[in-house]
């Protein structure tokens, strides 16, 4: 069968090259306009297809078909008279010994020249060479296409691992690039949920927005279950499904369906998908890796935070707006969600280094001593100690240090100035502080929202980031903001 293949695939390149389609136009006319018949093989089924042909009858039937097998054994042109006055031909189409089909041309003038008829075998000849390299090629492009393509989708994998760690995320951009590269117009991403014992469906894209019917689903469906048991690939014509795997533990399931071009998937196609497959089990993993260490980390966050409360009193707990605040100021300075996330964390720490400051340092309400201060100066670096660790955290760990710094540059651990600062440090010294004013402490004097306001619009410039300022007055102003504010001041009155 894939000798045939062949066959056909050279003849039909033999036959749709330009170079041919032009010589044969200039020998028509040099010939008489001969008839031209192709003959792939000579087989039981030739002569029936000869019959249906029209414009042949019953005795130039016989007579090409005594030549085609003369050409046959011979492996040379043979010429034969029909009619007692015309000629008619028959050119084996060979490469290398190597025969591909026959060249019949019928009836033309019988005055023709042999030098004429050499010219045409020649052509044959020489045509046949090229369509062979031109089929070659294409075999070998076939080949190499699809593993360029496969390192290409590695590439592109990498990427989008390096993008994100979230799911979510990740999973259409993999379904989409799993279409793209396979022109087809379904794809649906199965994850096995183990305490279910069942496979989950978590994306799925229809690019066309095909209604197909359930019982095309729900066999769909089935071959993802049979696949997810049996941890076998399944290609069909319109569809090829590979296990996600991980050390023979199955995560899922990818199904590919409808190739847009209405052509069937190849295991080119198939080749590509598993390759892809594999790169998405290793994006899965770090994904859920990922989740698994942002728990952790929430979870030490957590506790810390806990030990805060009971050292303080329970006076070490943010307003409800504190949160949406500093989440609105990341995204209006252009923070990463990576970045966002590691404010919001030291957020919940920052206060940290008061556990390393005895209480009464906390609590005076007169001037600090100079071995008061340096005890106050010293607390970043004995925070990030006790954090360090924790290297989930590490993203935190700059605006934990430096959010004491002063935009003028007075301020402590290192004496930063200005955009020295860590740009989630500026963030937090203006949120912090804020807080803290309108906070209710029993040591101090509680702010209104007001009067804290005006002491951070006072301080723009000298202790804060007049940007910061700026940015963090029109948040407070906003409706939702303001009103969680108001109701904090409520319950500590």
């Amino acid at each position: 069968m894939k000798e045939q293949a062949l066959k056909s695939d050279f003849l039909k390149k033999f036959l749709s090259d330009s170079f041919w389609q032009e010589l044969k136009t200039e020998f028509d006319c040099l010939l008489g306009n001969p008839v031209w018949l192709n003959i792939e093989r000579l087989n039981k089924n030739t002569k029936n297809l000869l019959e249906r042909m029209p414009g042949l009858n019953k005795d130039w039937i016989d007579k090409i078909l005594e030549m085609v097998k003369e050409s046959k054994k011979s492996g040379r042109v043979q010429e034969s008279i029909f009619r007692g006055n015309e000629k008619s031909l028959c050119i084996p189409i060979s490469v290398e010994n190597k025969n591909y089909g026959y060249l019949c041309v019928i009836n033309f003038k019988k005055d023709v020249s042999v030098s004429l008829i050499k010219l045409l075998g020649k052509c044959v000849r020489m045509l046949a060479v090229k369509s062979q390299k031109n089929l070659e090629l294409q075999r070998l492009y076939d080949t190499i296409g699809p593993r360029t393509l496969a390192l290409s989708t590695i590439h592109t994998l990498h990427r989008l691992m390096s993008s994100s760690l979230n799911l979510n995320e990740l999973l259409p951009r993999i379904a989409r690039l799993s279409l793209q590269v396979l022109g087809a117009t379904v794809c649906v991403i199965y994850l096995y949920d183990k305490k279910k014992k069942v496979l989950l469906s978590k994306v799925s894209i229809n690019l066309k927005n095909i209604d197909y019917k359930k019982i095309k689903k729900q066999v769909w469906e089935e071959t993802a279950d049979k696949v997810a048991e049996s941890l076998a690939t399944v290609l069909k014509k319109d569809l090829i499904v590979v296990p996600l795997i991980e050390k023979e533990d199955i995560l899922g399931v990818i199904l590919v369906a409808q190739k847009s071009n209405k052509k069937a998937f190849t295991y080119f196609d198939q080749d590509i998908l598993t390759t892809l497959a594999e790169q998405a089990v290793i994006v899965i993993k770090n994904a859920r890796l990922s989740k698994q260490q942002e728990r952790l980390t929430l979870g030490s966050i957590r506790s810390i935070s806990s030990l805060l409360k009971v050292r303080e009193g329970g006076w070490h707990s943010h307003t409800p707006a504190f949160k949406s605040i500093l989440s609105q100021l990341a995204q209006k300075f252009g923070l990463s969600k990576e970045e966002s996330l590691a404010l919001q964390n030291a957020a919940l720490l920052y206060s940290i280094e008061k556990i390393n400051i005895p209480e009464q340092i906390l609590k005076k309400n007169k001037p600090l001593t100079n071995k008061e201060i340096k005890i106050i100066k010293e607390g970043p670096f004995k925070t990030i100690n006790i954090l360090k660790p924790l290297q989930s955290l590490e993203p935190a760990m700059s605006v934990i240090l430096y959010h004491h710094e002063r935009y003028d540059g007075k301020g402590y651990p290192s004496g930063l100035k200005g955009r020295q600062i860590p740009i989630g440090a500026r963030i937090m010294a203006v949120v912090g502080a804020f807080e803290a004013m309108i906070a209710k402490r029993p040591w101090r004097k509680t702010l209104t929202i007001t009067q804290a306001l005006l002491e951070l619009k006072k301080n723009s410039g000298t202790q804060f980031d007049p940007l910061v300022v700026e940015v963090f007055l029109k948040v407070v102003k906003e409706a939702k903001i303001r009103k969680k504010l108001e109701s904090r001041k409520k319950d500590t009155n």
